[in-house]
């Protein structure tokens, strides 16, 4: 029997102080313009108050959740989940001919291979996490060819209203709907790439739930 290859992709979401909007997305018309420097509604230097500050030619935004770039930083718990849900709501991601060419010929060389996206770091109901948005970024897995996607279900306090049981039960019932499996061990992983589906499993980036609720 040849030995299986295990390829493991992990895609990352930064949430940082330059929290930015996907490429060729519109925002809002003050955060697609581009601002001059010397443009004096701009805050040269970084500032907490100023509604549009300046970093190394970057003009980044303290009130538009929809600018291109957007600082998190002090902002309440239901502006970062706006802007999440804005992010998760018009992130769609277009490829070159060049980059679809280059995934085919991936595609064709891993072709045998186990293939894992070891992070998509969302669940229904953390923040801006729809379970539409959950589902399509599962289809979007899939699509990609990925055996396998671990989908985190906790990241921090306060990363969303829902409590983790009721994330695992909707995440649990979207992928059933979407006929992929729920991976228990390692068969199921590879039952899943038999059968032609995906196999998904969660995990956590924190442990706090364990104190707020040892349930």
């Amino acid at each position: 029997m040849n030995r299986m290859h295990l390829l493991a992709v992990t895609w990352l979401t930064v949430l940082s102080a330059c929290n930015e909007a996907p490429d060729g997305e519109q925002g809002s018309e003050s955060a697609t313009a581009s601002v001059a420097s010397s443009d004096q509604s701009v805050h040269q230097g970084y500032s907490d108050t100023a509604p549009q500050y300046e970093v190394d030619g970057r003009v980044i935004s303290n009130v538009d959740i929809e600018a291109t770039l957007w600082n998190p930083r002090g902002k309440t718990d239901e502006q970062i989940a706006a802007r999440a849900t804005f992010l998760a709501s018009v992130y769609d991601l277009e490829r070159t001919e060049a980059q679809l060419q280059r995934a085919a010929e991936a595609r064709e060389k891993y072709k045998d291979s186990i293939v894992i996206n070891s992070v998509i770091p969302m669940a229904p109901g953390t923040l801006g996490t729809t379970d539409e948005h959950y589902a399509k970024g599962l289809r979007r897995n899939r699509d990609a060819g990925f055996t396998l996607a671990s989908t985190t279900i906790y990241g921090f306090p306060g990363d969303g209203d829902s409590s983790l049981s009721e994330r695992t039960d909707k995440a649990t019932a979207i992928i059933s709907d979407l006929d992929m499996v729920l991976a228990k061990d390692t068969a199921a992983i590879r039952q899943a790439r038999e059968d032609g589906t995906m196999a998904v499993i969660f995990n956590a980036q924190g442990a706090d739930f364990v104190i707020e609720d040892m349930t």
